[in-house]
């Protein structure tokens, strides 16, 4: 998996205001999961963008974990921006995960394109879901 073309150049290497990744959670066994739902806590003013992205791994994977690409997740909310706070949801996009998982780390991106007024993120909740 990768980033798809498209989303900001940036998220490759660049210059988000902020990023925070999870670290690995490991699932026990029989309880594989084939898809994600991330929900977060957000204040997302006018011209800031928040996105979500996961890496995962199946139970016979024997690489790196830190090798495998995240994939972007699907902001399932309506309302886009909002100097109130709101709850925020992402989920994994049919196909990206072809395999149930065993693993997974989740990364968040912010984004603004004003330094005086950014996205602010609390109470990250990840939820796989079995199969």
């Amino acid at each position: 998996g990768g980033i798809s073309e498209g989303f900001p150049s940036n998220l490759t290497g660049g210059s988000g205001v902020c990023r925070y990744v999870t670290r690995r959670v490991t699932l026990e066994d029989g309880f594989e999961s084939k898809d994600m739902q991330v929900y977060l806590n957000a204040y997302r003013p006018d011209g800031t963008t928040i996105q979500a992205f996961m890496k995962h791994a199946t139970p016979e994977f024997e690489g790196s974990f830190d090798d495998i690409g995240y994939v972007q997740l699907e902001e399932k909310t309506d309302t886009k921006y909002s100097n109130d706070l709101q709850e925020i949801r992402f989920q994994a996009v049919t196909g990206d995960v072809p395999e149930s998982f065993n693993r997974f780390a989740i990364k968040l991106v912010l984004y603004s394109n004003d330094s005086a007024s950014v996205p602010r993120v609390q109470d990250l909740r990840a939820i796989a879901l079995p199969e």
